[in-house]
């Protein structure tokens, strides 16, 4: 949801318990989140929406404005938790996360994501593995209508990083 774009957030959020199943901690976890939040950002309501509320959404998306479904990446790692001791973990990020981002003067970056390394390899190289992040500067005007485009940035992608030793690791995993 970008609440800069609905009229009434609570009255939208009331709406959509019934439609995707919102629960009161999917509506604590967006408040705490708009909190931190700059805003005209997009700010997830509820995640790993099954394909029923995808599908309840799209049909009732016309009383939603300002509220859309997206995707996201998710990493993949094909020795599941086998390795979580070297390879670490990703999760979301937390209000120690936001400082330490804010003082390293890393935290614009990442405005568009939820998720952070937080251990091992993944904590090791999150700056290049997250990549960065893309903007664009527009002219508005006074109904919130883009006149043009001033400045574009376009996002880089993370670097992909492999571990030459893991496939050779592989017989004492299983």
């Amino acid at each position: 949801m970008m609440p800069e774009k609905v009229d009434n957030v609570q009255q939208t959020l009331d709406a959509l318990r019934s439609v995707v199943d919102l629960t009161d901690d999917d509506i604590a976890a967006f408040r705490k989140e708009r909190a931190r939040s700059h805003r005209f950002t997009s700010i997830p309501v509820k995640t790993n929406l099954t394909e029923v509320q995808v599908a309840r959404f799209a049909v009732n998306q016309y009383r939603f404005p300002g509220v859309e479904v997206k995707g996201y990446k998710r990493r993949y790692y094909p020795y599941g938790s086998a390795l979580t001791h070297v390879i670490g973990y990703v999760s979301k990020i937390n209000d120690k996360d936001v400082e330490r981002l804010n003082n390293d003067g890393k935290l614009a970056n990442y405005a568009a994501t939820h998720d952070i390394g937080k251990l091992g390899i993944e904590r090791y190289y999150e700056d290049v593995l997250h990549g960065q992040t893309g903007y664009e500067e527009v002219e508005v005007n006074n109904r919130g209508r883009v006149i043009r485009q001033l400045k574009e940035v376009p996002p880089q992608a993370d670097r992909t990083r492999y571990l030459p030793d893991a496939g050779s690791q592989t017989p004492a995993i299983y």
